[in-house]
């Protein structure tokens, strides 16, 4: 499997060629300028797009990270068939919310 960071920086490239050709075309630039700009743009935009995208991922990381090491399993002290957990000698704690974007 490739990094997920490459993709997202293409993503980023291809939405900089996308806007400069719009603006270009919307302004009324010859078409040589238009592509030659919106050229210019995708390169730097997928440079930017780089760090951002590494950065998403580390950050992705860690949260699955983070989380996985949060959770319990919910058949520990329990019965393995009904899947509840024993609460003898236990305290309470809320769960965090889990945000679903």
């Amino acid at each position: 499997m490739t990094n997920p960071f490459k993709h997202i920086a293409a993503i980023f490239g291809l939405t900089g060629f996308v806007v400069a050709v719009v603006a270009g075309l919307v302004v009324g630039n010859p078409a040589e300028t238009v592509l030659s700009r919106a050229i210019v743009s995708m390169f730097a935009c997928y440079l930017c797009g780089i760090p951002l995208g590494m950065a998403s991922v580390w950050a992705v990381q860690q949260y699955i990270a983070s989380f996985k090491g949060n959770r319990t399993s919910p058949t520990l002290g329990g019965d393995a068939t009904t899947g509840t957990a024993s609460t003898r000698g236990q305290t309470e704690t809320a769960e965090e919310p889990v945000m679903i974007v």
